[in-house]
C-alpha cells in the first residue's frame, strides 16, 4: 500500500474498488481502509472509492466503507434487475466546486437524466430503507 502513495508529483489519488466475496467481510476491511484513508490524508492524496457491486445494502449496510472512513469521491453502480443499470460520482459540495473551478467537471452519457432509470432507482432505495 504505501508503493501506491509514493509519488509526490502531480494530482494524487487512491482508488479502492471492493470485490464481493467472503473475503469483504472479514475485520481486516476496516483496518485496511482506514489504514489507506490514514497515509492518504498523510501525503495529501485524494481518497476515492468504488462500490461496483457491493453498494446499497450487499454487506449489511448501505456502503461497505461504513466502518469509519469517508472518501473525497464515491464512485457507485449498481445493476437494479433485468439489464438496468444505475450509477452515480458523488462528493462534498467543496470539492465539486474545486472541479468546476479549473474546469474538470463534465456530465456526459447515454442515460445521463433518464427519468425511468432515476425513479427505479429511487424505489430501490426506499426499499433498502425500509428493510
Amino acid at each position: 500500500m504505501d508503493y501506491s502513495f509514493s509519488s509526490t508529483t502531480g494530482t494524487q489519488r487512491s482508488t479502492s474498488s471492493r470485490v464481493l466475496s467472503l473475503a469483504s467481510a472479514n475485520s481486516q476491511r476496516h483496518h485496511n481502509l482506514k489504514g489507506m484513508e490514514e497515509r492518504g490524508t498523510r501525503r495529501g492524496v485524494l481518497v476515492t472509492l468504488e462500490e461496483a457491486q457491493i453498494g446499497v445494502g450487499c454487506v449489511g449496510h448501505v456502503f461497505a466503507f461504513e466502518d469509519g472512513i469517508a472518501p473525497e469521491i464515491l464512485s457507485l453502480l449498481k445493476t437494479l434487475g433485468c439489464g438496468l443499470r444505475l450509477a452515480s460520482a458523488s462528493t462534498a459540495a467543496e470539492m465539486e466546486a474545486c472541479c468546476v473551478d479549473v474546469g474538470h467537471l463534465w456530465l456526459t452519457g447515454i442515460h445521463f437524466s433518464d427519468p425511468f432509470t432515476a425513479t427505479v432507482g429511487c424505489q430501490v432505495l426506499d426499499i433498502v430503507a425500509r428493510d
